[in-house]
């Protein structure tokens, strides 16, 4: 899946157009969020120590991107080789299909994952929160309570679970039909990791337990009475097994900023600023050798008489600094562009109080 985009956009330091940027949003599918308060369950500490346990709420969902399949094997090996780690064990398979899931990996690669995407996309990739799954596998809207525990109808046209083919096995991640909103084997074939609570019932709130980390959705290995969207469990961060993989979040503040950056870039491109000197990231904003976090800035503005363009930040020591670049002569009207347009959406990067 993802192997193909980033043969597109690697090599780049950022994406240079919205067309690119669509090329991205094939392979995810839009989840509309909900401002209604959403009934969430926690998750039994492990498998044999039985079902979801009693909800908690949510109370406003945001939008959000989330990927049409898990990772494949090939999206992994593509990871592995620019990033020079090594595969994990394999499965009694191997890794020859590069459309089967990824498995046998761990919370921490899986985050490893999402970290090196991020950076060859320059947009922030995560897990999805389990709220974010459970919603997106209900086709964007939020399971009953009463009936938290149901089936779904079309359950063998849906998902992979144990004893629902002659084989028994994994199948690729399109293998079987997408749900109403085109997402792909949300139940069964792989539990997938992805960032929820543990819910001690003794607290007033869902407490996390650092050491554990939540799988959802039941794998090709699950009985069929498991098969339901609230499925969830708990399970030590170093767990690698070979009905574990993972599927990827994108939120769409940060899907919007990605686009603001392809603007922000293509006016330093106008001004003939080389990407050395200054370019916007989704980390913050690069200046020479100085990478100004988004967290640290503190406002861009520009110098027409010495021709600078200069970024205010605080360091974590609390400093106040200011780094500076210079652009050429006979740009008056591209870096007064540019400034203006900077103005108009600086707010949109600022730290959110």
């Amino acid at each position: 899946m993802f192997r193909i985009i980033i043969a597109v956009f690697l090599g780049l330091v950022t994406i240079k157009s919205t067309a690119q940027l669509s090329a991205l949003e094939d392979q995810f599918v839009f989840v509309k969020g909900s401002n209604d308060t959403i009934p969430v369950f926690g998750a039994g500490l492990f498998e044999d120590e039985g079902d979801s346990i009693p909800e908690y709420l949510v109370n406003e969902l945001k939008d959000f991107y989330i990927s049409k399949t898990c990772v494949t094997v090939g999206d992994y090996k593509m990871f592995c080789s620019k990033t020079e780690k090594s595969m994990p064990e394999p499965p009694k398979w191997g890794w020859t299909d590069d459309t089967k899931p990824m498995v046998n990996i761990n919370y921490k690669d899986a985050l490893d994952y999402c970290t090196w995407l991020s950076d060859s996309l320059q947009i922030k990739v995560r897990l999805p929160h389990q709220e974010e799954w459970v919603y997106a596998a209900n086709n964007g809207g939020f399971v009953d309570p009463i009936n938290f525990d149901s089936i779904p109808n079309n359950i063998k046209k849906l998902a992979v679970f144990k004893n629902s083919s002659a084989t028994n096995i994994q199948l690729c991640v399109t293998c079987k039909e997408p749900n109403k909103i085109g997402i792909y084997n949300m139940l069964g074939n792989v539990w997938e990791w992805a960032d929820g609570w543990f819910y001690n019932t003794d607290a007033e709130e869902p407490e996390i337990n650092e050491e554990l980390h939540m799988v959802v959705g039941g794998s090709y290995l699950s009985p069929k009475r498991d098969m339901y969207l609230n499925k969830a469990l708990m399970i030590p961060e170093s767990t690698r097994k070979k009905d574990i993989g993972f599927r990827v979040a994108i939120s769409l503040e940060d899907y919007l900023k990605a686009k603001l950056i392809v603007k922000l870039n293509n006016y330093l491109n106008d001004l003939a600023i080389d990407k050395n000197e200054m370019q916007f990231t989704y980390k913050g904003i690069l200046c020479s050798d100085t990478l100004v976090s988004w967290d640290a800035f503190i406002k861009l503005s520009v110098d027409y008489e010495l021709r600078k363009i200069v970024i205010d930040y605080k360091t974590p020591n609390e400093e106040f600094k200011t780094a500076e670049v210079l652009y050429p002569e006979n740009k008056e009207k591209e870096i007064a562009k540019f400034h203006t347009y900077f103005l108009v959406i600086s707010d949109y990067f600022l730290p959110k109080e």
